[in-house]
Formats: C-alpha cells, structure tokens, sequence
C-alpha cells in the first residue's frame, strides 16, 4: 500500500474510542474533521492519535480531514489505518512541536490516492505560522479531497482571502470534473460574510460559492453546532466544517465533545 511521506504534528495521551458506531445506509457514507490540538494540548504525543484511531476503525469514515497534527501522531495514524484500507497525506505548516517533529494538515482517505498538492494559502500579518491546503485525488471515481485550517480570528482580512483561494480551487476541481470534499477549521462562524464564498447562493444569508455545508439544513439557514469547547449553539463557536459539491445529497452532521482537544469531532454523513 502507498502512501505519502510527508511529516506533519500531533499529541495526546488517551486511547479511548471517541465516537460509537452507527449502521450506514448502502448509499450513506460517513466522513470525519478533527482539530487535533496535537502540540497545544499533547505536545506531540501519540496517544491521541490512537484515540482517532480506534474512532475511524469504529466508523470507518470515507474521508478524515485532520488539522494541528504531528509528525509523531501522523506516523501513528498512518501505522494503525494502513491495514484498514486508508492511504494518506501530511503537510507541514511550518511550527515544530514540542518533540520536534513538524506539524501541520492531514488527510486518510478509504481509497487509493492517485496524487496530492500542498497549496501554500495568501498570508501577511498572521505570523503563526504559513497556512495551507492539502489535496488528494482518489483513484477510484473521480473525487477530490482536501483539508485546511485558515488564520486565526484577529486576522479578518487575511483569512477572506484564504477563503477566496479555497473556494477558488474547489470550482477549478469541480469544472475538472471531481466531485469535491472541503475539511478544516475555518476559525470562522458560518453566517460570516467572509465565508459565503464557500456556502452556495441558495443559502440563508446567501452564499457566493457552489458548495453545501453538512451542518446546515441544504439551501437553508447557515448554522450547526459548536466545534469547539467555547461555543454556544446555532452557529456560535463553529468554526469546523465539511463543505461538499453538489453531488452529495441527505447531508447532516453532529459535532461531539471529547475530551482529548478543544475541538469537537466533526462527524458527516452523506449520500451519492
């Protein structure tokens, strides 16, 4: 089995199933976003990592978008998922954790990866650290995946073009042909002027995108629950998201505490 070899982030010290298994419909499949906080809370432990492990072992999601991952937990996860049928990428974003492997993006798909683009994102005032967008082409039907995580909340103008770039190369791939899965943390709430592009125009308020976002009703009011543990509900504090094209069809999602990040996992189902 192939994989890509590019190091990332992580952490944790938890190995605990972090979602219960739900039966699948034969046309259903399920899809999973994760903020690790791999360094910030674990400091590039591995023990998280064998937390989402055992989760997409449980649920076997067709796409894991993961953001705030370490080389360390990155390997992890690419050991314990290889005989599951997942093939993987890592981008690095530039920070090193605490046990000095990088950090950055990653992206498991169940399904043969036929090639991958790391696409650095527009960035001036935030100097955290560069922000990117990881790619994956699937062999099988013709379906691009991707992850990213956008600069943080102060920097409002710098993280509208971010969203710009992302929305833009998802209708390149569309026009291409691919069906398109977006995952990441947009540190952005969805009603949100700077993140329409992203949203379809049927949405309320309306979008200036072509993608349909798994927590909100389609074509309905732009919402969802809390990804992190600071939210409210109705759109407060959800800053995680998995956008979709329009061949995906009966979306939800359900955003679920715990314990081992700041964020929430970010489950979706969707047909097609």
């Amino acid at each position: 089995m192939k994989r890509s070899r590019i190091c990332l982030v992580g952490a944790l010290a938890a190995a605990a199933a972090l979602a219960p298994a739900t039966a699948q419909a034969a046309t259903e499949r399920v899809y999973l976003q994760f903020n690790l906080a791999g360094n910030t809370q674990h400091g590039g432990d591995t023990g998280v990592a064998d937390a989402v492990a055992n989760s997409v072992e449980d649920r076997k999601p067709s796409v894991v978008t993961l953001n705030e991952v370490c080389g360390s937990q990155y390997t992890r996860l690419t050991q314990r998922l290889a005989d599951e049928g997942y093939h993987s990428a890592a981008g690095a974003t530039g920070p090193t954790c605490d046990n000095g492997t990088k950090y950055g993006n990653a992206i498991f798909v169940h399904n043969s990866v036929r090639e991958y683009a790391d696409y650095r994102l527009p960035k001036t005032s935030d100097q955290s650290e560069p922000r990117r967008m990881l790619c994956v082409a699937a062999t099988e039907g013709k379906s691009m995946a991707c992850v990213t995580h956008l600069s943080k909340g102060e920097f409002k103008e710098e993280r509208k073009k971010q969203v710009e770039f992302v929305a833009g190369k998802a209708q390149e791939f569309e026009a291409a042909g691919y069906r398109v899965i977006i995952g990441g943390d947009f540190n952005t709430e969805p009603r949100a002027d700077i993140i329409d592009p992203m949203f379809a125009s049927c949405y309320r308020p309306n979008g200036s995108g072509k993608l349909y976002e798994a927590a909100s009703e389609r074509c309905g009011r732009r919402a969802g629950e809390a990804t992190t543990d600071h939210g409210g509900t109705d759109g407060a504090g959800k800053i995680d998201y998995l956008f979709f094209s329009g061949e995906y069809r009966a979306l939800s999602a359900d955003a679920v505490p715990v314990g081992v990040s700041d964020h929430h996992l970010l489950w979706a189902k969707a047909s097609r």
